[in-house]
Order: C-alpha cells, then structure tokens, then sequence
C-alpha cells in the first residue's frame, strides 16, 4: 500500500484507545466465525450470538453472586443483589406461567416431567457449602469467573480448571452419589405442596 495511504490511516488510529482497536477486532471476529455457523447451521449462528450478548452483558454489569453478597454485607451495596432478585422473581414467574400452561391442576399427586422436580435435602444443603465455599476461594461464582478469565485474571482461569475437574469427577461418579444419597431423597414441588397451587407457591418463593 501507498505510503500515502498507510499515513493517514496510521495517523488516525493513533489518537484511537487500544481498548476500542481491540474491541473492533473481537468483533470482526466474533461476525467472521458466525458466517460459517450460519451457512452450516442457522441454530449454531443463533447460539453464537446469544452466548456474546450473554458475555458482554455478565462483563458490563459485573454480574456475580459472590459479588453481590459481598458488596451487600461489606460495603452496603445492594445494586447487584437487587438485579439477581429481580432475575429470580421474573424467572419464577415465566416458570410459573409456562408449567401452568402445561398443567393447569398440579394437585393431582403425580409429578409433571416438564418440571424437572429433583430431590432435595442434606445433598442440597451440602452442595450449596460446597458452592459458597468455592466461590470465597475463588474470589466470584462460575459466571464472574469468565467474564474475569477474558480479562485476564489468572485466578480466574485456574478456578474454571478448576470446575472443569470437578465437572468430569461427578460425571464418572454421579451414578454412585444418586444411588447413595441423591435418590433416597424427598421430591417437592410447591404447587402441588398443601394445596399451595401456582399463586401460593409463587408468594412463598
């Protein structure tokens, strides 16, 4: 090219923050690689655009349970706490919806596959230590860990390492912990809990 030509150019990306160079080229990118997931297979190209729409909103909030227990109890902080709240309550109300469509009588006693009832009790519990303690060693939750991980932070790489162990680990012993603990455990679904229904089960959540 011209040397006439490359000055300029060179000229104005200087005054550009290497910041917004970057961000274009992940984006050239990111629209380079859909291309051919969209001449294979529309669903990839979809998939494709919601997991970075998925990234990019996780990195600009900061979206993270570890997060917001920290900030709420440490610096008084409660704006990511209040958005999980508000993803819960939207959430478990679409769910609501969506199963009340399928089964408009949940009082019948037989639990409805499309709801996905698992066991809960001691497995329950110990999972969720599990999940906090690992969060506190880690500095974030799954989610905050990689948004972090493309920003760099080393700990953040080692921690889904780790969770990709531990993820493996249950795959070839999950058929022991169900037949030692998970399996023995009561089923509960609320709406059909006491004659709750859907409206009392949504109040109680």
């Amino acid at each position: 090219m011209p040397a006439a030509l490359t000055a300029p150019l060179g000229g104005a990306l200087r005054g550009v923050p290497r910041q917004y160079v970057a961000a274009m080229a992940v984006l050239v990118a990111a629209v380079a690689l859909a291309v051919p997931m969209a001449r294979q297979e529309g669903i990839l190209a979809a998939l494709w655009a919601l997991g970075l729409a998925a990234g990019f909103t996780l990195q600009r909030s900061r979206f993270c349970f570890a997060s917001a227990f920290r900030d709420l109890f440490l610096f008084g902080s409660a704006r990511i706490m209040k958005a999980i709240l508000l993803g819960l309550a939207v959430a478990t109300t679409g769910f609501a919806a969506i199963m009340h469509a399928a089964v408009p009588f949940p009082g019948f006693g037989a639990l409805p596959p499309e709801a996905h009832v698992l066991p809960v009790g001691i497995s329950t519990v110990l999972g969720g230590l599990l999940f906090g303690y690992g969060m506190v060693l880690s500095g974030g939750c799954v989610s905050g860990s990689l948004y972090r991980a493309a920003e760099g932070y080393v700990a953040s790489w080692v921690s889904l390492a780790g969770v990709v162990v531990g993820l493996g680990f249950i795959s070839q012993t999950w058929n022991w912990w169900w037949a030692t603990l998970v399996s023995g455990e009561p089923k509960i679904w609320l709406p059909a809990t006491a004659g709750l229904g859907y409206a009392g089960a949504l109040a109680l959540t």
